[in-house]
């Protein structure tokens, strides 16, 4: 069982996005906190196993990598999605760069994340690197910083290249709206980190010296 305990919330917008989510979902609304948010932990050493990279276009020593598309580096052909083919509490570490915002927000990014969470294993990390809505509306919206093709850019960063099948962005995500869905999906520790420092990728992308992603962590207590 889930439950939403809105305490913690920072800002009011918040709430409104659980009290959509916890409603679609028909999960239950309880009164007390139930996780922490915070900011640029102190990542700790720690003996892993299996490591999943969804989505990842590299191959890197210790991760498994799955993918909607075959490739030279794939080793899973799949639905980010859809991970039955993994038993529960697989995964040491997930880790999923600019993945997340191709899930309709309605719908399916809280069924990914519970999915994701099922084959970590408890105390294992999940980390998640999206488009920050925040900083490309404030980008896209500067006629100033910003010539016409770089404000172009910035509208395929929001909506996706759209160069195959798989690539539509289906949601906008910023810090408040992917804290709820971490939360409805039962995660309760969840950071905001600058870089996660494990992959050279869309997490540290840039535009005119200014970071365009959302980096945050999220640990299965249980």
């Amino acid at each position: 069982m889930h439950l939403f305990r809105p305490q913690r919330l920072r800002r009011a917008g918040e709430y409104l996005v659980y009290l959509v989510l916890f409603r679609s979902y028909g999960l239950p609304i309880s009164r007390s906190p139930s996780y922490s948010l915070r900011t640029n932990p102190s990542r700790e050493s720690q003996s892993l196993s299996r490591r999943l990279h969804i989505g990842g276009q590299t191959r890197a020593p210790g991760w498994e990598v799955l993918d909607a598309n075959p490739g030279p580096c794939v080793d899973h052909v799949g639905n980010a999605g859809d991970l039955s083919r993994f038993a529960e509490n697989s995964f040491e570490q997930i880790y999923a760069s600019h993945v997340l915002e191709h899930f309709a927000y309605l719908r399916r990014i809280v069924p990914a994340l519970m999915e994701w969470k099922r084959v970590l294993s408890p105390g294992g990390s999940l980390y998640v690197s999206v488009p920050d809505l925040d900083v490309l509306a404030g980008l896209f919206v500067d006629r100033d910083l910003l010539s016409v093709e770089e404000r172009f850019l910035v509208m395929r960063m929001m909506f996706g290249a759209q160069s195959d099948e798989h690539d539509y962005h289906l949601a906008g995500l910023n810090e408040e709206f992917l804290t709820s869905y971490f939360v409805a999906a039962g995660f309760q520790d969840i950071s905001r980190v600058d870089n996660f420092g494990i992959f050279d990728d869309t997490s540290n992308m840039q535009l005119k010296g200014i970071p365009i992603s959302l980096n945050m962590i999220a640990v299965k207590t249980a």
